[in-house]
């Protein structure tokens, strides 16, 4: 039953990995919906209703595409949860929802007619529901109004300088055709002393037929004579019809850039998916487990994924989880002036990196600067791997960032020995500085997974081996703040200190074996 949930879900929720069968049954339905609607129009035309074998063969078709679509209603019902596990924002929820409802309204009629239930009109409207389920299956609808939403504070603005200048222009239009003496022609003076008075009679009478003109004049204005009459009048209802293009050309412009926008990240989506499987574990034949690739260079995926730099520093920037280091020089000449791409998205990405949390975990590693010092976040994460141990990084902030956001240091701390619980409040947390956020989930973190298990904290230092492993004890402890706090949980720490140059060296698998027998014995 597990399995079959899973094919329902991976089916409800096609992607350009999904296997060529479930792609056939998408856009099979997708053709039914469209055929049944055709079909829906037909029943109406009085020459098929006059022939009645062609009649017929259309109601057995309308009960053959009812009874797929009621099928499909209650497989999605029943893997609801798991459709709405996979939802990420509240866009994508109110699509779930909104098309869970159109695809129940849409069966609707025929189970009200299976019941017995006499033909109604609105019947007629509710069977045409099920045209608005093709746009599940064609993403053109969606990427206008995401388009849209993207350009909404724009498009918001834009309103609101429309308005702004029609109720201006409606003031003026009022003066013009009443009381500006500079407006008050002899044409008008004479209307008036005739019994034939302005019909912009008030400025709310003016601000309506400017807003009428916006749509095409459906209250019959023009038909019915009430239009301006003095020259100033006619001038301002001329800027009015200027006006009335740029209401249809600027928005339409505005909403074509949204929708390169949308375009734009739906390409950056595939090409993320794209550099996720350059990075993807494989198996590493001297640890014996599957890891995750290690940092790679800019030039390297240009060329093997056909990424253009541009593209790829796009997907930096967005995509959680990835990062961009520049690195110099170095002793081993593996890397020289050049760009790397790290990936550290192994496990729960948080407010100050990663956390990644394994069952039966004896063993909490923690890396406080894996974003200072390169290759040592990766250096923990293939050690917590290989021992399948629970793993706390941060790879956001550093000292003397040149972001001030990241600007923080997690082994000198004051935050450590200060009250930073958060409040629940959205509105205020978003007045507490980023730093103090990071620093309490990492706190509660470490509290919720070390318990009373070891903790190995890992360091980088500039040392004339490639390791050294070390208790942390009452000297050690005054180093540090992160120390000192630990002590103070009761925990039993252990420093593991590597070289800059053995971070460098391209063969470190093999210090990462020979490591992990002497941590084995401080576990035993």
């Amino acid at each position: 039953m597990k399995k079959f949930r899973q094919h329902l879900v991976s089916l409800f929720e096609l992607n350009v990995d999904s296997p060529l069968w479930q792609k056939k049954i998408d856009r099979s339905i997708y053709l039914l919906i469209l055929a049944s609607s055709l079909g829906v129009i037909l029943e109406t035309l009085p020459a098929i209703k006059s022939n009645p074998s062609l009649y017929q063969s259309l109601l057995i078709f309308e009960d053959i595409a009812m009874a797929v679509f009621l099928i499909e209603l209650l497989l999605r019902v029943f893997v609801i949860n798991d459709l709405y596990a996979h939802t990420k924002t509240p866009w994508e929820r109110f699509l779930l929802f909104f098309y869970l409802l159109i695809d129940f309204l849409a069966v609707l009629p025929a189970v009200l007619f299976a019941l017995g239930s006499e033909h109604h009109d609105y019947f007629l409207t509710l069977r045409l529901l099920r045209v608005f389920k093709a746009f599940r299956h064609d993403d053109s609808v969606e990427l206008v109004l995401r388009a849209i939403i993207i350009k909404k504070d724009i498009l918001f603005k834009t309103a609101i300088i429309v308005v702004i200048m029609t109720v201006f222009l409606a003031v003026l239009l009022y003066e013009a055709e009443n009381k500006f003496e500079f407006a008050f022609s002899q044409p008008n003076k004479e209307a008036q002393a005739n019994g034939e008075p302005t019909k912009f009679t008030d400025i709310w009478a003016s601000m309506i037929w400017c807003f009428s003109m916006f749509v095409g004049d459906l209250a019959g204005y023009v038909e019915g004579g009430f239009m301006p009459t003095t020259p100033l009048g006619r001038f301002i209802a001329g800027l009015l019809g200027f006006l009335n293009i740029a209401i249809v050309v600027i928005p339409t412009g505005i909403i074509a850039s949204g929708f390169l926008e949308v375009l734009e990240q739906k390409k950056i989506e595939a090409l993320f998916k794209v550099l996720m499987q350059a990075f993807r574990p494989k198996y590493n034949s001297i640890l014996k487990v599957k890891l995750y690739e290690r940092p790679r260079t800019v030039f390297t995926l240009q060329n093997a994924l056909y990424i253009h730099q541009n593209n790829l520093f796009n997907i930096l920037e967005t995509k959680p989880g990835f990062r961009l280091r520049a690195v110099q020089s170095d002793d081993s000449g593996k890397y020289s002036d050049t760009n790397l791409v790290e990936f550290y998205g192994y496990g729960t990405l948080t407010e100050y990196g990663v956390k990644r949390t394994l069952e039966n975990a004896k063993v909490t590693i923690i890396c406080p600067d894996a974003f200072e010092n390169k290759g040592i976040g990766y250096f923990a994460y293939a050690v917590s791997e290989l021992h399948q141990a629970h793993l706390i990084s941060n790879e956001l902030f550093q000292t003397n960032s040149l972001n001030s956001l990241y600007d923080a240091s997690f082994l000198h701390n004051p935050l450590f020995f200060e009250d930073t619980t958060l409040p629940h409040s959205k509105k205020k947390l978003k007045k507490v500085p980023l730093p103090k956020i990071a620093m309490e989930h990492f706190k509660q973190d470490v509290q919720s997974l070390a318990g009373q298990k070891p903790v190995w904290v890992f360091a980088v230092a500039d040392l004339s081996e490639n390791y050294r492993i070390q208790k942390v004890d009452d000297a050690h402890t005054q180093e540090n703040d992160l120390f000192k706090w630990l002590a103070a949980l009761n925990l039993e720490v252990y420093q593991i200190e590597i070289s800059r140059k053995a971070l460098d060296n391209y063969v470190f698998y093999e210090l990462i074996a020979e490591l992990s027998e002497q941590l084995k014995s401080i576990n035993r």
